[in-house]
């Protein structure tokens, strides 16, 4: 007799399914509520992408070929060109490539030539972009940069073709500041460069990563503000923690598995009225030798399950981890996470276009990784920090100082980049490059935007002449930089007294060797305790009245 538990046959589960291509997961039903038909939002719209197949096969024949689909390596990298470092590494991720399709390299061409404003990365465009966007923002440090006085006087410095003016507030905020973010981004870029090439030439394995959130356009920026941690870019930093946190058990595995020496990190968003804030991180990831294809794409599967993980944890929306578009860029793997190899098989032909020259495979690190300010959006109708800015500023003056969607996507950003770091090294990492002996620029934020380097003081412009006739004329700032670089000195009196100031009045030459080292514009020095008891006492208030009453009487006598 046979037991009917016994039977190996399995039980069809009951109940409605999935009706996702190839999914077919139990969905559970509650009475009285309307029956679902998908398990998640990803079997749906890969579901209206099958319908969408089968009605263009119908509707133009078998014999009909679908349109190319779009093959992109994933990054973008043209933009404006800077007038600092990277110079060269911007005009050549301008350059259409093999992997870039006609139409992209159509819309990078005519971005450069037919901007209404003109602007191509030059001094004068950033120094107008800054006052620009300082017009939209609402924090008392960015509006400072360039405009408040740290002490009770400006300088004009200048050399022969360069000038600067000294004693105005810097932000230093890479995020926000136009002015201030190019300088520091440029030397950070280098610093990246140089730390790539380094360790390619001494045998370790290079991997550029892209670690990217679900987004809809409801979702706001967040903050990572202490007691009110929300949003995406709270999602974002609590992933990356809970994904490859240093005491966590999946970073263990990855230096165990893959030889996981450290990795860079690099911050970037963008923002479009259809898709909202797009958060993601650009990480050089380093391994103690190059991965060969199986360990490569055992090392990206790892990190993408470790990301999935940690962005679940942190509440954030399931992150893409397949794929079903033919000829997709990620292989079926999702894009979430992306991750290719800079210095081993194909992908040394696709680093050529990431990075800075042809000659070799990390060649363009160090702008992927920190020039921010050199990209657009990815996609049509995305913004960059940049562009936000200056969309947000011509919203601005259209309506009269009314706020609209840019300026208000624009000002939320600004309080959530708040705390929010550009580029973070781990300390493993640090350690290898010093005992490479790599060259690294090891300035801190305040001597990069530093520009008193070289230059000889040549006119002290007191506060009150600063602020009255200066800071708030739009574009004089700007003309005395430029006359002292072009015509020096007689050059800026000619300037100054075309603005009705007056040279010994208004403004100052600055003090010789010889005076004494007060600043112009500051309190005399206190006179010493022993010269203040040596001078005659003030007369009482009846001291004054005996002697105007006898005063009085002479004149009436």
């Amino acid at each position: 007799m046979t037991s009917v538990q016994s039977d190996g046959t399995a039980v069809p589960a009951r109940g409605p399914r999935c009706n996702g291509p190839g999914c077919g997961q139990p969905l559970l039903h509650i009475p009285g509520k309307r029956p679902k038909v998908y398990c998640s939002e990803a079997c749906k719209k890969r579901a209206k992408r099958a319908i969408a197949r089968n009605a263009e096969t119908t509707t133009k024949g078998a014999g009909q070929s679908r349109p190319e689909p779009k093959r992109d390596a994933g990054f973008s990298s043209k933009g404006k060109s800077p007038s600092a470092a990277g110079q060269s590494v911007a005009a050549e991720a301008a350059k259409p490539t093999g992997r870039t399709g006609a139409g992209e390299s159509e819309r990078a061409q005519s971005s450069q030539k037919t901007d209404p404003r003109g602007r191509t990365g030059s001094r004068d465009e950033r120094f107008a972009r800054r006052d620009q966007h300082q017009a939209v923002a609402l924090g008392n440090a960015f509006r400072a940069c360039g405009n408040r006085l740290t002490g009770k006087a400006a300088t004009l410095m200048a050399a022969p073709g360069e000038a600067a003016l000294l004693g105005v507030c810097r932000c230093n905020n890479v995020h926000m500041c136009v002015w201030c973010g190019t300088r520091i981004l440029a030397v950070r870029a280098s610093n990246a460069q140089l730390m790539a090439d380094g360790l390619a030439a001494a045998g370790y394995g290079l991997h550029l990563g892209t670690s990217t959130l679900r987004h809809f356009e409801r979702m706001p920026f967040g903050s990572n503000r202490k007691g009110e941690r929300f949003g995406l870019v709270s999602v974002l930093h609590d992933g990356w923690r809970g994904a490859y946190g240093s005491s966590g058990r999946p970073w263990r595995r990855l230096k165990a598995e893959f030889g996981v020496i450290g990795y860079e990190r690099a911050y970037e968003d963008t923002w479009g009225p259809d898709t909202g804030f797009h958060l993601h991180w650009h990480t050089l990831w380093v391994t103690a030798a190059p991965l060969d294809a199986d360990g490569q794409l055992a090392f990206r599967r790892a990190i993408a399950t470790a990301w999935a993980d940690g962005v679940r944890a942190a509440g954030g929306y399931e992150v893409s981890q397949t794929c079903d578009r033919p000829n997709c860029s990620c292989g079926g793997e999702g894009h979430g996470t992306d991750l290719r190899s800079l210095n081993s098989g194909e992908e040394g032909e696709t680093a050529r276009y990431l990075y800075k020259d042809g000659d070799k495979g990390t060649a363009k690190i160090g702008l992927e990784l920190s020039r921010q300010d050199l990209k657009d959006g990815r996609r049509a109708g995305r913004l960059g920090p940049w562009q936000l800015g200056d969309a947000a500023a011509d919203e601005l003056a259209a309506t009269g100082g009314v706020p609209g969607i840019f300026t208000e996507r624009y000002r939320e950003r600004e309080r959530g980049i708040f705390g929010v770091r550009k580029q973070y090294r781990t300390q493993g990492l640090n350690a290898l490059v010093k005992l490479l002996e790599i060259a690294q620029d090891e300035r801190t934020e305040d001597e990069i935007t530093d520009e008193s380097g070289g230059l000889q003081p040549i006119l002290v412009i007191p506060s009150g002449t600063w602020y009255r006739h200066i800071a708030r004329v739009p574009g004089r700032r700007l003309d005395l930089v430029k006359v002292a670089e072009a015509h020096g000195i007689g050059g800026v009196r000619l300037l100054i007294e075309s603005w009705g100031l007056r040279w010994g009045i208004d403004v100052f030459d600055p003090p010789t060797e010889g005076e004494p080292t007060t600043q112009a514009g500051e309190d005399e020095p206190e006179p010493k305790v022993s010269a203040l008891l040596e001078l005659p006492a003030a007369r009482t208030f009846a001291e004054h009245v005996h002697r105007a009453r006898r005063r009085q009487l002479a004149v009436a006598n």
